[in-house]
């Protein structure tokens, strides 16, 4: 017989698998009853192949079904060696174009992408922040204000340039421009420096809640520099006036004004009778008709410290309220100034107004 590969003889008497002895094929040796078949690899089989046509088909697909997957093992084997590794995917989010960095920076290397059992998370996108709208700068006067406000805070106080217009029904003024800035500036300055001398609870248990800056006050058609307003529960205080007329003044007014608000508060007048401070006084003193006959220029007012025993002031003899308002804020202002006199009236006055006002504040002292 032939061999179906190298073509040379091959001398057999066998049928069967025969394998050649030139190049080593397996060659099947046809007999009367078989069909020659070749077999490239693999352990010799003798195979008896069936004389039904039908039979002999199958068993031929079933060969070369076998054939076939030995010559891709073959092929698998010599594209991938048995000792090297498969290398995993590069995730396509570690591609960095040339164009997104700078030129001065390498680029960075590709990673590989995490297994699939363990997902790299999804990482959010960043929120865009919104850019504050611009704001109005605020004017010399408003920051003043402000300041103000920051000072007069653990107070509950709050200033402001436009009062509500029913602080008095009898009471007129105009509203601070930018021509009135510095006045203003130099008025915070007495303002917060006075409000901070008194005790907290001071100022929180009288009620007070806004202090109206303002200029042009009048009251009943009378030029006045501050004045109280408890239906608004505040205090107005003309700006120009009080900055204009001194420091010492200022400061005595700030605390003059705010206690005719106290009196009110805790007693619901400013002209109540008050036999035990009356008893401070000289005997046989009577006060004058009250504090508005001071103003005009026909008034014959004369300011005065200490004019006489038992009044710290000229003005105090106008009236009982306004002696009691002279006297704390002077005690406020510059105790000093008052305790220095020796004067046993005043010295009686001291402990009556000390009473008073523990009503509102016991931890208020001169």
């Amino acid at each position: 017989m032939t061999c179906f590969s190298c073509q040379r003889e091959i001398q057999t008497t066998r049928g069967g698998f025969v394998v050649c002895p030139h190049c080593h094929a397996v060659n099947i040796a046809p007999s009367s009853h078989q069909t020659t078949h070749s077999h490239p690899g693999g352990a010799l089989r003798k195979i008896v192949l069936p004389k039904k046509p039908i039979s002999a088909l199958i068993i031929i697909a079933v060969l070369g079904i076998f054939g076939s997957v030995a010559a891709l093992g073959i092929l698998f084997q010599q594209n991938h060696p048995a000792n090297a590794p498969i290398a995993r995917p590069v995730s396509s989010h570690a591609i960095v174009q040339k164009n997104s960095l700078p030129s001065n920076q390498p680029a960075a290397p590709a990673a590989t992408a995490p297994p699939k059992t363990t997902p790299a998370p999804a990482v959010a996108s960043k929120p865009v922040l919104k850019a504050p709208a611009p704001q109005q700068p605020l004017s010399t006067l408003d920051q003043t204000v402000a300041i103000i406000n920051q000072q007069l805070q653990p107070y509950g106080v709050t200033a402001t340039l436009t009062p509500p217009n029913n602080a008095y029904t009898y009471s007129t003024w105009s509203t601070l421009t930018s021509a009135d800035a510095a006045n203003l500036q130099q008025f915070s300055t007495y303002l917060t420096q006075e409000f901070r001398k008194y005790p907290t609870n001071l100022v929180t248990n009288s009620g007070l809640k806004t202090i109206g800056l303002v200029k042009g006050l009048q009251v009943s058609g009378g030029a006045r520099a501050a004045a109280p307003a408890p239906s608004i529960t505040g205090m107005l205080y003309d700006v120009n006036v009080m900055t204009n007329a001194g420091s010492a003044y200022a400061r005595e007014v700030v605390s003059h004004e705010y206690w005719h608000y106290l009196d009110y508060k805790m007693q619901g007048s400013y002209t109540y009778d008050d036999p035990s401070w009356d008893a401070c006084n000289p005997g046989g003193f009577t006060y004058g008709s009250g504090g508005a006959s001071a103003y005009g220029a026909d008034s014959g007012y004369v300011a005065a410290f200490h004019p006489q025993a038992a009044f710290v002031t000229a003005y105090s003899t106008y009236a009982i309220q306004e002696d009691r308002a002279e006297m704390f804020g002077w005690l406020i202002y510059s105790p000093s100034s008052v305790k220095n006199l020796n004067d046993a009236g005043l010295n009686c006055k001291i402990n009556r107004l000390t009473a008073i006002v523990h009503q509102l504040s016991p931890a208020m002292s001169f």
